[in-house]
């Protein structure tokens, strides 16, 4: 299954949201997050060598 939404903000904004795990689990659909296992925000594109 694949989606396309487009929204009218600047891509640093967007990645400020979606870098910050704590609201991670109200937006799960599907119930398997249950909380941030780290709640620090991503400052990075990968957090772990060898990642992308």
């Amino acid at each position: 299954m694949s989606a396309t939404l487009t929204v009218a903000m600047p891509a640093a904004r967007v990645f400020v949201e979606l870098a910050d795990p704590t609201p991670h689990a109200a937006i799960d659909g599907i119930g398997w997050v249950s909380e941030a296992a780290d709640r620090a925000p991503l400052t990075e594109v990968s957090r772990y060598p060898g990642w992308t």
